[in-house]
């Protein structure tokens, strides 16, 4: 069985860009923030949630 690695990395910048290849991205919101923008869909007002 191969296992693959797993990255994992605060988000620091106001935007984010895709990685190139085949990847799932997981984020944990763990403080109130404003907003979160997702494939161009806003969140607003988010804290302890997950986003898949």
């Amino acid at each position: 069985m191969k296992t693959d690695p797993v990255n994992i990395s605060r988000i620091v910048k106001k935007n984010t860009a895709k990685p190139k290849g085949s990847f799932y991205t997981v984020c944990w919101i763990q403080d109130e923030i404003k907003g979160i923008e997702i494939d161009r869909i806003t969140y607003k007002n988010v804290s302890n949630a997950i986003f898949f």
